[in-house]
């Protein structure tokens, strides 16, 4: 009998899913912390279950998110530790889908451990936002849209209620997934493979237009809340140069974030040029469509930025495992090296949170609807933390990834 044995790919896997779940699990033993838009999509879905209607936490209409989010979150906030339960799934859900795309790609494990590791992951399923939401149904969309691109139809339905779950869930994600079907839809060799393309983005576009046409309805101004058409485009620039370097190294090393972040710049630029595989060049454009949106969107948060970036993090990753220049001795290394940093910083934070998130001496019910004289605007939303069920704090840490 052989005895059991693990690839080197299969121990970095099982090390970053372990690890992750462990880090997970420590920081969020208090429960899911709550920031200012975490109040109104927490509102939002009470309101729905209880009216039917989505209101935010100041009583006007849900207008500037997508409703998935808060309609699934109004559910699990009845049950007790819910919301844990609910990101805990999301969590696991994340390290599934991206193992199944790890294998349908080929991706290697350090590419992998990249993606799973990074401490704005941790921060995204440790905090009531979207993106705990939006980031697996984004892989598993991924997996099932190049997996059974040439299957029947009934194998591909699931693509079209994950494109349609993604755009409710998170406008933001959708200008990298519309660029890989738009491609698709124009160049695939294929006639199936064109006509599913085309089907999925046509789904996309009349679910956005569905609940644009909602908000629309309730809120007649409300693109001034996504910001867009600012024309600050100098200053957005340096903040997401900034928070793209914040990917690489903490943030206490300031003056490096820039230069970090130009030279990896340079990097992708420059292996995209070069006779990069198709997998490379089709992910790697989809991270640029994705970034040059979210200069548009134009926010002046840093914090928000740094988020934002997430989905640019993922088909950066699934890109560069494709490029033969990160397969050698010399990447393998440093990306180890890496690795292991991102690990330390990912204890750090579960760390600070479990110290931070002590439980509260009476547990404190959040109402639907809370009245407050001024709300904070939607640049500052994540300048501070706010825990739940403890009462709201007016002397919250700094989150920095």
């Amino acid at each position: 009998m052989k005895p059991f044995r693990l690839a080197g790919h299969q121990i970095v896997v099982v090390t970053s899913n372990s690890f992750l779940l462990i880090a997970w699990i420590f920081a969020n033993i208090y429960g899911i912390a709550y920031t200012n838009d975490s109040v109104h999509f927490a509102a939002a879905g009470r309101s729905f279950w209880q009216s039917g209607q989505w209101l935010t936490a100041d009583g006007q209409a849900l207008a500037h998110w997508q409703p998935l989010y808060p309609t699934l979150l109004g559910i699990f906030l009845n049950i007790p530790s819910g919301v844990f339960i609910l990101h805990l799934v999301c969590l696991l859900a994340f390290m599934r889908g991206l193992w199944l795309l790890k294998r349908s790609l080929h991706l290697p494990g350090w590419a992998y451990a990249a993606i799973l590791c990074h401490p704005l992951v941790l921060t995204a399923f440790s905090f009531v936002w979207t993106e705990a939401l939006a980031l697996p149904l984004l892989l598993w969309f991924l997996w099932y849209y190049i997996r059974f691109r040439n299957a029947p139809f009934k194998q591909r339905l699931p693509a079209f209620f994950l494109i349609v779950a993604i755009s409710w869930c998170r406008f933001a994600f959708l200008p990298a997934i519309y660029t890989l079907l738009l491609r698709d839809g124009l160049a695939a060799s294929a006639k199936k493979e064109r006509y599913f393309a085309g089907q999925l983005f046509i789904a996309s576009l009349l679910a956005v237009a569905l609940w644009i046409g909602y908000a629309y309805m309730h809120q007649s101004d409300m693109l001034h809340n996504y910001g867009m058409w600012e024309g600050n485009w100098r200053q957005t620039f340096i903040f997401y140069l900034y928070a793209w370097g914040n990917y690489f190294l903490p943030a206490t090393a300031q003056m490096l974030l820039p230069v970090v972040a130009f030279c990896s710049m340079i990097l992708l630029s420059r292996s995209f040029l070069r006779a990069s595989p198709p997998q490379a060049r089709y992910f790697l454009t989809a991270a640029g469509v994705e970034l040059l949106f979210l200069l548009l969107v134009n926010i002046q948060s840093y914090d928000d930025q740094v988020r934002y970036l997430l989905p640019v993090w993922v088909f950066c990753l699934l890109g560069m495992g494709a490029l033969p220049l990160m397969h050698t001795q010399t990447a393998k290394t440093v990306f180890i090296v890496w690795w292991l940093s991102l690990l330390v910083r990912d204890g750090h934070h579960a760390m600070r949170w479990h110290e931070t998130r002590r439980p509260p001496v009476a547990t404190v019910q959040l109402p639907t609807h809370i009245h407050e004289t001024a709300l904070v605007p939607k640049a500052n939303a994540h300048k501070k933390w706010c825990f739940y069920p403890a009462p709201r704090q007016t002397g919250c840490a700094p989150l920095n990834g």
